[in-house]
Formats: C-alpha cells, structure tokens, sequence
C-alpha cells in the first residue's frame, strides 16, 4: 500500500516555507525600501530562508549517501505552479502606496506561505527547478514513500540509487553520486 509521504515537523516545514518563498519576499522588500519597517518586515525572512537553503547545501553535501532501492517514482513537476501567484502577488502590488497595502500584501502572502506550510507542499521548491533539481515522489521496495530530488534521469535509474536521507521524508540525489559506484 502507498502512502504520501511525511509531511515532516513543523519546524522543518516552516524553514522550508521561508526558503521557498525567499525570492518573493526579498522582491517585497526591494520594493519596500524606503520605509525601514516594510523592509525588515519582509527582507527579515528572506534572509532567514536563503539562510536554510545554504544549511540545507552543506547537509545533503556532508550526508552519508545510502542505497535506496525505488519502486514507484512519480513526478510531482506541476505542483510547482502554485508557486507562480505569489511570485506575481509580489511582482504586481506596490508595496509602498500605504500602510494598508502593505498590511493586505504581508497577510495575503503569509496566508499563502501558512497554506503551503501546513500541506507541507514546501517540499516541491520551484528554486530546486531553477539549480537542476526536479521534485519527485518515490515509494522504496519496503513501501516507504519519501519526497526525491533528483537531478538526473530518473526513467534511466534501475537497482539501488545512492540517496542522502534528509529527515524522515526527504531523499537527495547528489551530484557527485549520480553514478552508483560500488552499489549493485
């Protein structure tokens, strides 16, 4: 039997949130600029997301590859088009017309973030597309089913795969490890 994958802790999920939603909230604080609070306000969290991004680098750089053998691998490609409102919320308004806006613009898009956070879609980043990633779901000969980020083929993939395990739900193709040497 499938089952999805764990959404993971909240705490996860919520780093994750702030790292998939980086790009927005750093274009809401260029545009906010010239009003100090605005721009804390959102380039604050924007910081702290890139931030996870480049703990989330070291990780999978300093994890222990395992052999994982997948069953089942679907892609999960087009549900990185969620994504695309908010990028375009923080693209169209103009931030610094009123407190007001700004307020709507800040509850909007942490309604957004809060709604991925709690689906735990954060895991399908569309910045993982931008660096050669694509986000997956794949179920392991024990019937284990984990969030996979692969950057190569996965059609061509056949016996066990060298994978970082990140949590409980998350598998990360390296690229130094896309050829399983020593894995038969």
């Amino acid at each position: 039997m499938n089952r999805p994958p764990r959404r993971g802790s909240l705490p996860v999920r919520l780093e994750l949130g702030l790292l998939s939603f980086a790009p927005a909230l750093a274009l809401l604080a260029f545009k906010a600029r010239d009003d100090a609070a605005w721009f804390v306000a959102f380039a604050l969290p924007a910081l702290v997301g890139c931030m996870v991004g480049l703990v989330a680098i070291a990780l999978v750089a300093r994890g222990n590859p395992e052999p994982f053998t997948l069953e089942d691998i679907r892609d999960l490609g087009s549900d990185v088009v969620g994504y695309v409102g908010s990028y375009l919320l923080a693209a169209v308004v103009d931030v610094g017309e009123s407190f007001e806006q700004n307020l709507v613009v800040a509850i909007a898009l942490g309604l957004i973030i809060q709604i991925h956070i709690a689906t735990g879609k954060v895991f399908i980043n569309p910045l993982l597309y931008l660096v050669g990633y694509r986000v997956y779901e794949a179920t392991t000969d024990t019937g284990v089913t984990y969030y996979l980020l692969a950057r190569t083929e996965v059609s061509d993939w056949s016996g066990p795969r060298p994978l970082v395990q990140l949590g409980a739900s998350l598998l990360v193709e390296r690229p130094t490890d896309t050829k399983p040497a020593g894995f038969s």
